[in-house]
């Protein structure tokens, strides 16, 4: 492999190379297995300095014993300076703000009385985020205290359960959002949706209110 020539190397200075020429039997004479190194002269360099030409005398110089036939000429090529980068010093690397983990958050705040779905839009987050790191940390030893909503147990007022659930879906429809779309707004399943509004589950009439405010008046028979 040809070596680079410094990047500095300008128009008549003379180097002390290996030609190629010398590694190579030439005219039946012997081959050199050591070869020496030769003075040669820069003749050319490339506008760009992606090489140079190297002129080397008709024999070798400096007291060497090798001898050429002719005097011949050379191109190597000149260091790039994305090579001469590669050597430099690596710049320091700016220290990188310790992002905060969901557990970190949690605990630097108090979150009595709010459900983990306001815990995960005050932290911009899903819910189910929210409870499985909570989880983690009751595990840990750490309690974080809120407000705990399941779906299809009802956590109203008694007067609410008075409510016809079978009134829920004509309520969602005319809202124009489908079982699924509902699901996804209060983050629960579409079958929990679908138990509500059939009766088979009793439905969680506070969490309903949150996606379709005025349902449980509908639902005991107002319009």
């Amino acid at each position: 492999m040809t070596p680079y020539l410094p990047a500095t190397v300008r128009l008549g200075d003379k180097l002390r190379l290996v030609p190629s020429a010398l590694t190579k039997q030439d005219n039946g004479n012997e081959r050199c297995q050591q070869p020496h190194a030769l003075t040669g002269q820069v003749i050319y360099i490339h506008p760009k300095r992606r090489f140079a030409t190297v002129r080397f005398p008709l024999e070798g110089c400096d007291g060497t014993s090798h001898r050429v036939d002719k005097s011949f000429r050379e191109s190597w090529p000149i260091m790039p300076p994305e090579r001469r980068l590669a050597h430099a010093e690596p710049k320091p690397e700016k220290p990188k703000k310790p992002v905060a983990t969901l557990s970190e958050r949690l605990m630097g705040h108090d979150w009595s009385g709010m459900t983990s779905m306001q815990i995960a839009e005050a932290l911009g987050t899903s819910a189910s985020s929210v409870t499985s790191a909570i989880y983690k940390l009751k595990k840990w030893g750490v309690d974080i205290p809120y407000k705990k909503m399941t779906p299809g147990r009802p956590s109203s007022p008694p007067d609410q359960r008075l409510a016809d659930p079978r009134k829920i879906g004509a309520f969602r429809k005319s809202a124009g959002l489908s079982q699924r779309a509902l699901a996804d707004k209060i983050h629960i399943s579409r079958a929990a949706v679908q138990h509500w509004e059939s009766g088979d589950s009793n439905a969680n009439w506070e969490l309903l209110e949150t996606a379709l405010p005025g349902v449980t008046e509908y639902a005991k028979g107002g319009e």
